[in-house]
């Protein structure tokens, strides 16, 4: 009977425990990004010479459960166009100068639900995109 009771005590405290766990998770997806042959353009000087090993998309992009993408900018890109479009309608556009690495987020609005289609355009004709769903 003690035994028993000690087991049912233990797996109550494990179920609480994993409970707990999953309630304070954070769901971050990552967004896969394609693009074209043409690299996006570096700005100029001796901090910015060219790897050995380029990064063919020096981007990343991913969802937040918040209703946001994040793009994280690994390297400097220069000028760049930022689209977001939801079942063909643009619902973002915006343009920025990436001189720095840098994290961006953009928040969308809680009321569009569904895939969504992201592109960025460097100045040079560099273009990566991707799909993603909130």
């Amino acid at each position: 009977m003690k035994t028993r009771f000690i087991f049912y005590l233990l797996s109550l405290c494990c179920l609480f425990l994993i409970g707990t766990a999953n309630a304070y998770s954070r769901v971050d997806v990552g967004v896969t990004l394609y693009g074209n042959d043409i690299p996006f353009k570096r700005p100029n000087g001796t901090a910015q010479e060219h790897r050995s090993i380029p990064i063919a998309i020096p981007i990343s992009a991913f969802t937040s459960e918040n209703h946001s993408i994040e793009l994280d900018f690994f390297e400097p890109v220069g000028e760049v166009e930022i689209i977001i479009s939801h079942e063909g309608t643009i619902v973002y556009s915006s343009s920025m100068n990436v001189e720095a690495p840098t994290l961006k987020s953009i928040l969308l609005s809680s009321e569009l639900s569904g895939s969504f289609v992201i592109e960025i355009k460097g100045t040079n004709g560099a273009y990566a995109y991707g799909n993603f769903s909130l």
